[in-house]
């Protein structure tokens, strides 16, 4: 940060000790806000400031600076800018603004996944909310790349979609005795809408993750379901924070 200093041509880098505010070398006037109000934004010592920010570590998404004082100014007597002055400030500066980075992840390369269950008998679909007998869970992998995303980010993936009323933690498939349910490696249920209900990732030195998923139907209702082909959709959503 540097603040003009009349006498000066140019700014001062804060922070700076007793600089003397006469017009010239010459003249014993020590016009400090008589000629033009520095409340007009006038060219006086303490009128005109220029600031530039420096971000230490990364930045994700959006952070507010709200009114932080970075400087003060203060008048002193004395031809050779005495170093003794009062407690109270002649001018702050004040930072405020909003600094956004436009960051985004893609998943899956913005294209569908798509997961087939494989074929299964009818009457293996016997309790609500269990899979069928001898049924193996189906795995596949998620990828994911971020747009220069902070290795330090909070990042975490979860499930949008429509819930089955009788079991929550399964999407509703297009046949109503019939629900799917997405795990994650450990096998605990990705609960479709669930803000708590995710998979916390980290990003390599690329910005990409790979995340392993598992799928498999279950009965929603306990009644066999008719024969035929069903289909289900969900989102995956990432957070980051």
């Amino acid at each position: 940060m540097g603040i003009k200093v009349k006498t000066i041509n140019g700014y001062v880098s804060v922070p700076f000790g007793p600089i003397h505010n006469k017009v010239n070398s010459s003249s014993t006037n020590y016009s400090c806000n008589e000629d033009i109000p520095l409340n007009s934004g006038g060219k006086n010592t303490g009128g005109q400031i220029e600031v530039s920010v420096r971000l230490k570590r990364s930045v994700v998404g959006q952070s507010v600076i709200n009114n932080v004082l970075i400087a003060s100014t203060y008048w002193t007597v004395g031809d050779t800018g005495g170093s003794s002055h009062g407690t109270m400030a002649t001018t702050n500066t004040y930072l405020n603004g909003t600094i956004t980075v436009p960051q985004n992840c893609v998943i899956n390369a913005g294209t569908q996944v798509v997961v087939e269950l494989g074929n299964i008998y009818s009457s293996d679909f016997k309790v609500a909310g269990e899979k069928p007998a001898n049924y193996t869970p189906k795995t596949f992998s998620i990828p994911v790349e971020c747009n220069d995303m902070s290795a330090t980010a909070n990042l975490t993936l979860r499930l949008q979609g429509t819930p089955s009323e009788q079991i929550p933690d399964a999407l509703q498939s297009d046949n109503k005795d019939v629900g799917v349910v997405v795990t994650d490696e450990s096998d605990n249920p990705l609960i479709p809408n669930n803000a708590t209900s995710v998979i916390p990732f980290n990003l390599d030195d690329s910005f990409r993750s790979n995340i392993i998923l598992h799928a498999f139907p279950v009965g929603t209702t306990g009644t066999p379901p008719q024969e035929g082909v069903f289909t289900t959709l969900a989102y995956l959503r990432v957070d980051f924070s």
